[in-house]
């Protein structure tokens, strides 16, 4: 399966980090983000944003920045980007290895149950269940 790593995936990887976002709107943006999705949708924190003439300032605890309003980011310096976006990927091969695994001993596990009921034995709770209700 192969992968992009854009805009988007290194805006993801920049949270808990103060940067600059540039708007369509020519407004600028600086502030810590707090979470970004695949659609650059962004939430940022202490938050300043600046009008396009740079006259204003306006001030924010908390921010939702639509991802189609971005133009540019301004990564921070100390930011390696290649290593941010390898760091992402091999993150990414990890969860899907865990993925495929689980995926197997779920399967197993039904064989397994589906064996056992079929020659007339009862049905086990998975390890770590008791078969009861938990609040």
């Amino acid at each position: 399966m192969a992968h992009t790593f854009d805009l988007a995936a290194i805006i993801h990887e920049l949270r808990s980090m103060r940067v600059t976002l540039e708007l369509r709107s020519d407004a600028l943006v600086v502030g810590v983000i707090e979470e970004a999705d695949e659609e650059m949708n962004t939430t940022m924190t202490n938050v300043t944003v600046s009008d396009p003439q740079g006259i204003g300032l306006r001030t924010f605890e908390r921010l939702f920045i639509r991802g189609k309003q971005i133009r540019q980011v301004q990564i921070p310096d100390d930011v390696d980007v290649v290593r941010t976006l390898q760091q992402r990927k091999e993150r990414a091969e990890r969860q899907r290895r865990r993925f495929r695994v689980h995926k197997r001993n779920d399967k197993a596990r039904e064989q397994r149950a589906s064996a056992a009921q079929a020659h007339g034995h009862r049905s086990v709770p998975a390890r770590g269940t008791s078969g009861h209700a938990q609040a």
